[in-house]
């Protein structure tokens, strides 16, 4: 038996060797004996899909339905994100862009979760993508067609509509996070995963949360957060989709709020007035400001001072940020399109409507940050139905020939 946090009770029934589950998912493939250890077991690195920090994926065999899945086994100090993500997907229930949960057990002290089995993730895509180009044009990153990053937002979307009426803050939207499906009808769907991080939206949240490169602004600056940190993840991964690049590309939480700023603009003086821990990121300057309301007698103008912020530890160079307006990142995306548009192909009102896309994805106040509902009917999404035949089509045909390249 297992509590959750919000006290939640679910039942992991504990299996032992050779018994219908065990035989079930050939978990003989997976756990071996260590004859150095006597019966300790261990797992070995056959048919791996994924390592990650909590975990890790391999492929296995459904004998009964007699196709392959994905099992996830937790590390043993990290059980706790199993069964957060057993509880969660079970409050879900189905969805088409959500991973179904399959099975879940205990064995060996270790839970295991079945999944189906899924082409790729996206980060993984993008790898292949890029060495698949890489002898051809080894200066350029290519990213995913425009039509298949519309289909990621639009599928994105619907999942993360879907979590928010149950309540359910995902908190590590990345790219690695979200799986490629090949339909049977010849279409691709996309799929968000690993609810092991996730939280109850009708808590306070606040502490860390998500990957640094997706991490929002009120994460790193251990603000209250809410629905909208998952949708700033979004904002970043689909502009890294597009160019296979990093958007916010920082080695540690301050220069990720440096990289944050010199795209999109300093924060605010009130913004910054209301952080928790301001010193830790900013430090407060004087400037002077020339009162002019007597244009009629100039000696009796005066100067006001007022509070500015600047980043701590910035070379002089650097100190410029903190005029930088956020409409940068129009300058900066425009010189990528510029320099690769004759590969990219996109049309300047198609840019126009992506580069806001991402702007609304980005807004540091969250209750001017776009949510999914609005999203489904940005312009970005709405210029092309993502259900049209020829638009399916172009997607399929931008994913699957990398997915079937012998990469």
């Amino acid at each position: 038996m297992m509590s959750t946090s919000n006290k939640k009770i679910i039942y992991i029934k504990k299996i032992y060797e050779y018994d219908s589950l065990y035989l079930k998912y050939n978990l003989d493939n997976f756990f071996i004996q260590n004859l150095i250890c006597g019966s300790q077991k261990k797992i070995t690195n056959q048919k791996m899909l994924g390592k990650g920090t909590f975990s890790n994926v391999y492929m296995t065999y459904n004998n009964d339905s007699n196709e392959n899945c994905a099992i996830k086994i937790l590390k043993s100090k990290y059980q706790k994100y199993s069964r957060q993500e057993i509880y969660y997907l079970k409050r879900i229930g189905f969805h088409k862009n959500i991973i179904p949960i399959q099975d879940y057990f205990n064995y060996n002290n270790q839970i295991c979760i079945i999944y189906p089995l899924y082409s790729c993730n996206l980060y993984q895509f993008l790898q292949k993508r890029h060495i698949l180009y890489e002898k051809s044009m080894p200066k350029i990153k290519i990213g995913f067609e425009i039509a298949s990053v519309r289909q990621v937002a639009y599928d994105m979307f619907h999942a993360l509509q879907y979590i928010k009426t149950k309540y359910i803050i995902h908190t590590d939207v990345k790219p690695e996070n979200i799986l490629i499906e090949k339909c049977d009808n010849a279409t691709i769907k996309f799929i968000l995963c690993d609810f092991g991080s996730a939280y109850d939206g009708n808590k306070n949240l606040i502490g860390y949360r998500q990957s640094r490169f997706y991490r929002a602004p009120e994460t790193i600056f251990r603000k209250e957060c809410s629905y909208a940190i998952d949708m700033w993840s979004m904002g970043c991964i689909l502009y890294e989709l597009l160019f296979n690049r990093v958007l916010f590309g920082g080695k540690n939480e301050k220069e990720q709020v440096y990289k944050i700023i010199k795209k999109r603009g300093m924060f605010t003086t009130n913004y910054i007035d209301n952080l928790p821990d301001k010193r830790k990121y900013f430090e407060s300057i004087m400037y002077h400001i020339t009162d002019t309301t007597n244009k009629t007698d100039t000696k009796k103008q005066s100067l006001n001072q007022s509070i500015r912020y600047k980043l701590l530890n910035l070379s002089s160079i650097d100190n410029k940020s903190w005029f930088i307006s956020k409409n940068n990142v129009y300058e900066d995306i425009s010189r990528i399109v510029t320099i690769f548009n004759h590969k990219l192909k996109i049309n300047n009102n198609t840019m126009l409507n992506f580069i806001k896309f991402i702007l609304d994805m980005t807004e540091y106040e969250t209750y001017d940050r776009l949510i999914p509902s609005m999203g489904l009917r940005h312009k970005f999404i709405v210029e092309y139905d993502p259900n049209t035949e020829l638009n399916k089509r172009l997607i399929y045909d931008d994913i699957w020939n990398i997915l079937d390249s012998n990469i």
